[in-house]
Order: structure tokens, then C-alpha cells, then sequence
């Protein structure tokens, strides 16, 4: 009775139970352990499976007698469950499981020995895995953000000097200043894509048609690409369109488009890169959640086309796959693509982050990223992001811009605590014909409010040494001046409205072309009816 009761409970226990003598021969194994191993029919006790070994997490050999969690169990040891990667042929994947062990007793050579209990942990281990990558992307944000926001300093200073250098230049030297604003102009564009990564940028995130975005990235991306590899395009869908911002989107490809080149100009394996783009459906919507109707709001603004099936709603998505026919990845490669600063080329020849921006990139999109990879056959990465519509907006034809008025004599408060850029602010806004109130601080900027100076427009970095930052100083100047017209400016460019609290105002990215801040002042100033 006893012993039919206990065979009842091991049937009923979802993890794997199994009775080992002292020569690893399995004598007790209750219907878990049989499908986790792979033991097949037949009576016990049968030898342990040569080939169902556990790994090493890091390399993916095959741990050490030291180290291997039945071995441990065999010699005596008592295990609490740690976690470890177990290997069985023909497995769809290795799992990942929590060990425990206990030993029975001395008994007869060939009697019970110890009991190994194995846990299949696989899905905690991966949510595990994501959090602890989270964590990692977001501390390298956090650093990627701050060394960018004191770029975008540092550039706004020369473009200001440049700009203002420029009406004395001769025509020679006025070339070399071209130069020098094109070059600024870049590395702007270098940390747009650092923010991006940073997650400190959302992007302009709209409709776009996906031919053309494949026609442009394919002029991008050609050039890059030596002749011995055929690169080819394909659109599956006429009329498709996707919803992201479409300048990262082409970043990402790119990455991926040079990692394949890279990976088979290295191996000297495969000849042919193919990049496709086609409508996908999804039984889940990522991040996105439901709603009664058959659409499905995505993201703010956005609309994409839901199908209800007998299991629930399908979400529409376009699929950028980026494949090759070179090397393939080990196992090792593929878990830790997506790892910051993990590379697989020289050490002078990669940053290692090419992958982790493609992944930041897709998580802020809201969509999916997936990579397939076989040794020797090749690797397809593919990205999933929500479906676009037509009335979502392609894009926009560009219009002729009139110069924008200046100023009209106006005073602008200019807060600013970079004092190199806050002197080059303050000439060019001269040269603008406005006069200037210089504060070098959140607290200088209040001195000067509640000393009731007169001015017109407030012009004020967002970011600031001190408890004074641009918003704080915003609310204070508005409950003394409640119709005073405001303009930020920051380095960091993925500030919400949201987060500017009470006093939402236009803000503008440093450096900030002079065209640009012209035409924001100038549209402040007169909303507020400044003459």
C-alpha cells in the first residue's frame, strides 16, 4: 500500500524524480524524468544516457566530474537547487533546470544510492536572462545618454562659433567652415542614434511605405558591400507600410546587413546577403494589449488591422528579415548576440554593439527580434514591427523653406550652464538682433525673475548642476509671469511632454541649427504677442 501510494505521488510531481545507484545506473524514474531525459520504453533500472550531459553556461562544453551536478550527487553531496543547462539529443533546445540531491544511505553496491530531482526552470532562466540584459542596456544608457548630452554641448559651442565666424569668412575660408558645420552635423547625427540606443530618444515613430524605405536603405547599403557578395532586395507585399521611425529602422538593417558581410568576408564562407520585407502575423502583440474591436491600437496615433481566429486576435506586422549564407553562429554566439560589447571579430575591429542597438531599437518599436542560425548553413535576423496604414503618413515631400525673421529687438533671458556655449548662445542671438540676459545657473536665472528684470522669452537649458533645471525654473518663472513665452533646449532628445510637468513649451535639440532656433523663437514670441 505504501509503496503504491509513493509511485502515485512520484506519477503526480511535475519535476523530474530519479533514484540512482552508486554507478549512476537509474532505478527509479518517475514519468517527468522519462520525458526530460528521453529514457524511452522499457523497464528500470537503466545506465544514464551518454549523450545527456549538463553544460557549461558561459562556453557550452560539457562540465567537468568536479562540476557535473550528478556526478556531485554521486559522490554524496547535497544539492539545493542550483541551476544548471542540461543537453538531451534531440531536444528541441537545452533546458535549464534547478538540481537537488540528497543521498539515501550506504545500502548494497547496487541499491538506491542518492535522489536527484531536476526542475525545468528554462522559462524563469530566460525572463531572467531579459531582465539582468534590461539591466545591463539600461546602465549602459544611462551612460551613453550622459556622455551624449555633453557631446551635443561640446557641438552646439563650435556650430554657434562656426555659424557666427561665418559672415566675415572669405570664400576660401568659408569652404573650410562648410566643412567643419557638415562634420558637426554628423556627429549630431552619431548621437541621435547613442539616444536612440540609450532609450533616451523615442524617434519620429509613423507610417511609412516599406518599398521606399528598402529602396533607400539598398542606396545606403550597396556601396558597403564588396562585389564578391550578391545583395539582394525583396518586397513580398505591394502597398505594405510600417510604423516606426524609419532613419533607425535603416540603422538597424545596416547593422545587420555588415555583420553578415563581416561574418562571411571572415569565414570565407557564402556569397549572398538577402534582405525581405513581408506582411507577418503574430499570435501575440508583444508589449501591445487587445482591445473589443478587430483593430488594434498600437501605438499613440496608430491603428493596425487585427483578424480574430478561433484562438484569439492575430496582430499585423511587417517582418525585415537580414539573411546570409555564410558561417552561421554557435550556440554561445546566438545567447549572447545581443549582449553589449559582445563581438566575435578582432578586438580593433568591432564595438560589440551593433546587435544591442538593432535589439533597443525593436523593444522601443514595440516589436520582436528573432535569430535563426546554423553552423555552416548560414543566419536570418529577423525583426518584427507593428503594420503602418496609409492614412498613418508616408512621407512627406519636402517644401521650400522661407528664411525665418529674427528678432525685433526682444530681450531673452538665456539660461545655460555650459559657460563656453552660453557666450556663443548669446552673440549669435545678438547677431539675430536680440538682446540678451545671460544666467549661468537655475539659481542666477530665479535671482533675476524675482529682481522683476524685464525680458520677453526665456530661453533655458533642461539639464542643470544644482536642484534648479530648466522645468523647476519654468514653474517658477510662470507663477509670477504666467504668459511669458518658454523654449528648452537639452542634449537628451527623448524628453516627452509629459515630463515637462506643468509648463509644456517647444524644445530644441542642441546644436540647434540657427534656421531652426530662429523659427522657434520667432513662433513663441509672437503666439504670446510680442511686438
Amino acid at each position: 500500500m505504501a509503496h503504491t501510494r509513493m509511485g502515485a505521488i512520484l506519477d503526480a510531481t511535475r519535476g523530474a524524480v530519479l533514484g540512482l545507484a552508486r554507478g549512476g545506473e537509474i532505478l527509479v524514474a518517475n514519468p517527468s524524468a522519462q520525458e526530460m531525459l528521453a529514457l524511452g520504453p522499457g523497464d528500470l533500472p537503466k545506465p544514464w544516457p551518454d549523450a545527456v550531459t549538463f553544460l557549461d553556461r558561459e562556453d557550452l562544453a560539457p562540465l567537468e566530474a568536479s562540476h557535473d551536478p550528478m556526478q556531485r550527487a554521486l559522490a554524496g553531496q547535497i544539492l539545493k537547487g542550483e541551476v544548471a543547462l542540461l543537453q538531451v539529443p534531440g531536444a528541441r533546445s537545452k533546458r535549464y533546470v534547478r538540481v537537488s540531491s540528497a543521498p539515501v544511505g550506504a545500502g548494497d553496491p547496487g541499491g538506491l544510492h542518492s535522489v536527484l530531482i531536476l526542475d525545468d526552470v528554462s522559462e524563469q532562466e530566460a525572463n531572467r536572462q531579459q531582465l539582468e540584459r534590461a539591466t545591463r542596456l539600461d546602465a549602459l544608457g544611462q551612460l551613453t545618454g550622459g556622455v551624449a548630452h555633453d557631446f551635443n554641448n561640446l557641438l552646439a559651442t563650435i556650430e554657434y562659433a562656426v555659424q557666427l565666424a561665418a559672415p566675415e569668412a572669405s570664400p576660401r575660408a568659408q569652404g573650410f567652415l562648410d566643412t567643419a558645420l557638415q562634420t558637426i552635423h554628423r556627429g549630431a547625427a552619431l548621437t541621435k542614434r547613442l539616444l536612440a540606443f540609450a532609450k533616451q530618444q523615442p524617434g519620429l515613430a509613423r507610417s511609412y511605405p516599406v518599398e521606399t524605405v528598402l529602396q533607400d536603405f539598398e542606396a545606403l547599403s550597396r556601396p558597403s558591400i564588396e562585389k564578391s557578395i550578391a545583395l539582394e532586395f525583396t518586397v513580398d507585399e505591394p502597398d505594405l507600410y510600417v510604423h516606426c521611425d524609419a532613419l533607425q529602422l535603416g540603422n538597424a538593417l545596416l547593422n545587420l546587413v555588415l555583420n553578415s558581410r563581416d561574418a562571411i568576408l571572415r569565414s570565407g564562407t557564402g556569397d549572398r546577403i538577402t534582405v525581405l520585407a513581408r506582411a507577418a502575423l503574430h499570435s501575440k502583440a508583444a508589449p501591445l494589449a487587445p482591445v473589443e474591436s478587430a483593430r488594434v491600437v498600437t501605438t499613440e496615433g496608430l491603428k493596425a488591422e487585427g483578424a480574430v481566429t478561433e484562438t484569439g486576435k492575430v496582430y499585423r506586422y511587417v517582418e525585415f528579415s537580414v539573411s546570409d549564407n555564410g558561417p552561421g553562429m554557435t550556440d554561445e554566439v546566438k545567447r549572447r548576440a545581443v549582449d553589449p560589447f559582445f563581438t566575435t571579430r578582432e578586438s580593433n575591429s568591432g564595438t560589440g554593439l551593433g546587435l544591442s542597438m538593432v535589439y533597443g531599437f525593436v523593444q522601443q518599436s514595440n516589436g520582436e527580434l528573432r535569430i535563426y542560425s546554423e553552423v555552416d548553413k548560414g543566419t536570418s535576423v529577423r525583426i518584427l514591427l507593428p503594420r503602418g496604414t496609409a492614412e498613418g503618413g508616408g512621407r512627406e515631400k519636402p517644401v521650400p523653406m522661407d528664411d525665418p525673421e529674427e528678432g525685433r529687438g526682444e530681450t531673452l533671458l538665456v539660461v545655460e550652464d555650459d559657460e563656453g556655449l552660453l557666450r556663443m548662445i548669446r552673440d549669435m542671438l545678438e547677431q539675430m538682433n536680440y538682446r540678451v540676459i545671460s544666467a549661468a545657473s537655475g539659481n542666477e536665472a530665479i535671482a533675476i525673475i524675482d529682481e522683476g528684470v524685464p525680458f520677453d522669452l526665456m530661453l533655458s537649458d533642461v539639464v542643470m548642476p544644482g536642484r534648479i533645471g530648466g522645468f523647476e525654473l519654468a514653474r517658477h518663472l510662470r507663477d509670477s509671469r504666467p504668459d511669458m513665452p518658454i523654449v528648452y533646449m537639452s542634449g537628451y532628445t527623448g524628453i516627452a511632454r509629459s515630463e515637462m510637468g506643468e509648463v509644456p513649451a517647444p524644445l530644441v535639440q542642441k546644436p540647434c541649427p540657427r534656421r531652426v532656433l530662429a523659427e522657434v523663437l520667432r513662433r513663441q514670441l509672437d503666439s504670446a504677442g510680442t511686438q
